[in-house]
Parts: C-alpha cells; structure tokens; sequence
C-alpha cells in the first residue's frame, strides 16, 4: 500500500515504455509501481486495484494467464465465426443494437 504522506519517488521510471504505464499503474493501484496515493475522492481512503492488466504469451497464440492455467486473470475467447452486428434484424447496425446487446 501507498503511504499517503509520503510523495511518489521523484526517481521512479516506468517498468514499460508508452501508453502501458497507466494500465499498471490502474491493475495496481492500492500499491501502483510510482508509490503515488490515488484517492481521487481526497477522503483519505486509496482507491483499490481497478482490474486486470495483462500481456499475452505471444501475437500469435495471443494466450493470457487463464488459456495458460498459469492464473486467474484474463482468458480469451475465440469464435469460430464472424458475428453478425445486427441484433435486432433491422438491416442496420447502431445504437439499438448496442441496446440489446448490454440486455446481456
């Protein structure tokens, strides 16, 4: 965890280059690699780990920690076909598909 009183490492450097960082730093944020306190509430109260971050095995089996059985974080599905957008066979895809989409 954090200590709130205490400023993030002046000298800290991001573990991966680019965009990346921020996934880290959010899949750890109740201990985030920088040390910052994230209490964006300012109650006093560090924000949890927001979720998962994970990179796959390889880009061509693109396998996380579940396909692998090595942990229980992220799995990939993969479907056998493509799948058709139009949810409500109204010939058009928009948000009314989106709509019966989030039903599930």
């Amino acid at each position: 965890m954090a200590d709130p009183e205490k400023a993030p490492d002046p000298f800290y450097v991001p573990a991966h280059a680019g965009a990346d960082d921020y996934l880290h730093e959010a899949a750890e944020a109740n201990d985030p690699p920088s040390g910052t306190f994230y209490d964006p509430e300012n109650d006093g109260i560090q924000v949890e780990s927001l979720g998962v971050h994970e990179h796959w095995n390889n880009p061509v089996d693109k396998q996380y920690s579940r396909n692998l059985g090595s942990g229980s974080g992220i799995e990939l599905l993969k479907t056998s076909s493509i799948l058709d957008a139009d949810l409500n066979d109204d010939a058009k895809v928009n948000l009314k598909d989106f709509s019966e989409l989030a039903q599930y």
